[in-house]
């Protein structure tokens, strides 16, 4: 019995011992940080970052670099228009006037000042391509006819412009145009 009990505490120490040095061999191994490690990190923080708050997380194809990048969502959600012009006491700037480009796929920065312009001389104001159309009614009201989706001076209107310019020439022409009419009443 003597045996038995010496055996076992002998085992039980033994056991103790290797599982104590497994324990401090796990202690005086702990892992280091190293660059690599904290790169990884960084690059998961600014990933996590960036999705959470809608942005697109964009990583060069070597892995040197990546960054956030507007997604249309974001950059709607950054932008105002119209612009509002804060008080002279006021400490922080105004959101600037953005727009997405599809064809750049891209958040670009807009010029608030020229589609304020555009829409109210009664175009149309296309945000994709940051550009002015005219229309119809634009057309119209500057005396002009609408062909092919562009203001259009008839010959008979040429005509009078090389006899008495343009200004009096679209005048005659405009007084036989309804739709001229209807841009007077609107005004």
């Amino acid at each position: 019995m003597a045996v038995i009990t010496l055996i076992l505490l002998v085992s039980v120490l033994v056991y103790t011992i290797i599982r104590a040095r497994r324990d401090m061999k796990h202690l005086v191994e702990t892992l280091v940080a190293t660059d690599e490690h904290i790169s990884n990190a960084r690059k998961y923080a600014i990933r996590r970052l960036c999705e959470d708050q809608g942005f697109a997380f964009t990583e060069a194809p070597d892995g040197s670099s990546y960054r956030c990048d507007h997604t249309a969502q974001t950059c709607a959600r950054s932008s105002t228009y119209p612009q509002v012009t804060p008080a002279e006491d006021a400490e922080t700037l105004p959101r600037p006037y953005l727009e997405w480009n599809t064809d750049m796929g891209a958040c670009i920065l807009g010029i608030a000042e020229y589609r304020k312009k555009c829409e109210e001389m009664g175009m149309r104001y296309d945000q994709d391509k940051g550009r002015c159309y005219v229309t119809e009614q634009y057309c119209n009201c500057k005396g002009l006819s609408w062909k092919d989706n562009n203001c259009w001076m008839n010959p008979l209107t040429k005509l009078y412009s090389y006899i008495a310019g343009d200004t009096l020439a679209i005048a005659m022409t405009a007084t036989l145009n309804p739709a001229f009419y209807k841009c007077l009443i609107n005004k």
